[in-house]
């Protein structure tokens, strides 16, 4: 979908649009933030419409028909991810673009941003700290542990919005559902999770960047509730917060 090229990691040839992918997006936060007081919309709104619009986008090239729960888990996955980068980044500017498989009903998903990255942006402890000097891997995998960073770096979000730390978590776990592919890339390591377990592989990248691969007919088979669940456990288990946030708990319809 030319992502790589977009973000300056790649010089493979790459075009600017085609039928079964959007294009990478640049989207400049400055430039979004102006436009939102214009309309005198949120930033809540936006992550609202964005998700939208690329499921619609998504769901043109396919012959599948998306009933209204996979639509919100699907829009859910994406609302979360977009929602994270302007929680954490503190990034000028991100990239969206997506690539569908029509022959198999599935679709791909790369969001990045040129942040601060995971390594400077998920807590450890000053035991961890100082005694283990974390690495982007250990930041990656301590980014997907629910509960953990339950504190957001903005002060616009409304109180449904408050970042609890369950939005990579719960991602994670209803892509794996789908018998997806759900990578995280950040700094000088990249964690793809997948059927067959996990790979970890060296990269070289300014921020995070987050790729899924989900099978929209799986979809269907994805429990929400039992998701927040197994992710409440797991939380508890490990001593952290246990009450993500209202938006967190909810897909799309079960806000209306």
């Amino acid at each position: 979908m030319g992502i790589f090229q977009k973000i300056g990691i790649s010089n493979a040839r790459s075009f600017s649009e085609g039928t079964n992918y959007i294009a990478p997006t640049k989207v400049v936060m400055s430039e979004l933030f102006a436009s939102l007081d214009e309309q005198d919309k949120s930033i809540e709104t936006y992550y609202d419409e964005i998700s939208t619009k690329i499921f619609r986008k998504v769901l043109r090239n396919l012959a599948f028909q998306a009933d209204e729960a996979v639509k919100d888990l699907f829009e859910f996955v994406l609302r979360e991810i977009v929602r994270n980068i302007f929680d954490h980044s503190q990034t000028p500017h991100y990239y969206y673009g997506s690539q569908t498989y029509p022959a198999t009903n599935s679709v791909e998903v790369v969001i990045a941003d040129v942040g601060l990255g995971l390594l400077n942006t998920v807590p450890f402890n000053v035991e961890e700290t100082w005694f283990d000097n974390p690495s982007d891997e250990d930041a990656i995998r301590k980014a997907i542990i629910p509960g953990l960073s339950a504190f957001s770096n903005h002060a616009y979000a409304t109180e449904d919005y408050k970042n609890s730390g369950y939005g990579l978590a719960l991602v994670k776990r209803i892509i794996e559902k789908t018998d997806g592919v759900f990578s995280i890339a950040s700094g000088k390591k990249t964690i793809t999770y997948n059927s067959l377990g996990e790979f970890v592989e060296d990269c070289d990248l300014k921020g995070t960047l987050i790729r899924m691969r989900i099978n929209l007919n799986n979809l269907n088979l994805v429990n929400f509730d039992e998701v927040l669940e197994d992710a409440r456990k797991e939380a508890v288990s490990k001593g952290f917060s246990d009450s993500p946030s209202s938006a967190s708990q909810k897909l799309k319809s079960q806000n209306i």
